[in-house]
């Protein structure tokens, strides 16, 4: 199997189910940027994606190339508008090529969340023919996309994957006294 992931910037949220389907598929991570400032700034490394092709801000005839050449590869793309090359992947994928949408639900709050879903709903609509299915991250995930008119059939749960940091890692956050919790729902 042939997979191609599409994304904005290299994810160590991506970076380990990446790295485990690469090491038995040929897998292609293609991103528009390597990591944004604000990312950086938070401490994100680049991930190691393993024996996976790393493409990052590729030239548009290799982008033509991937989106052409490969009959048969599963292209996932991160949301309708997630990478600068969404709308292209979505536009000059051949038709025999499945493609799917990695994405979490959108920030529905306010009014700015009413026209995000509008918006989410126009680009299901007008995209129904080429999206095969969505990895949904989260419960809201799920929601979100089947709201935005994906069939139910055709979305699945999926989430995102942390890695637990080696020592090494531990070590560098400083040394402080007492601890830290954090709880994740």
């Amino acid at each position: 199997m042939d997979l191609t992931f599409w994304t904005n910037i290299l994810s160590p949220h991506q970076a380990a189910y990446i790295r485990e389907v690469a090491s038995a598929h040929n897998v292609t991570v293609v991103a528009d940027t390597r990591l944004t400032a604000d990312r950086e700034a938070l401490g994100w490394k680049t991930p190691n994606c393993g024996r996976a092709n790393v493409l990052v801000g590729p030239y548009r005839r290799t982008v033509l190339k991937l989106t052409n050449g490969c009959a048969g590869t599963v292209h996932l793309v991160s949301g309708y508008r997630g990478c600068d090359m969404s709308g292209f992947v979505l536009r000059q994928t051949p038709l025999d090529a499945r493609i799917g949408i990695i994405a979490e639900c959108g920030d529905f709050r306010g009014l700015s969340g009413v026209l995000r879903k509008g918006r989410s709903r126009w680009d299901v609509w007008r995209n129904r023919s080429r999206v095969d299915f969505a990895l949904a991250m989260g419960f809201l995930g799920e929601t979100w996309w089947c709201e935005c008119g994906l069939p139910m059939n055709r979305v699945f749960p999926f989430g995102y994957v942390v890695e637990k940091p080696g020592i090494s890692e531990l070590q560098s956050c400083g040394e402080r006294p007492g601890f830290r919790l954090m709880y994740l729902v």
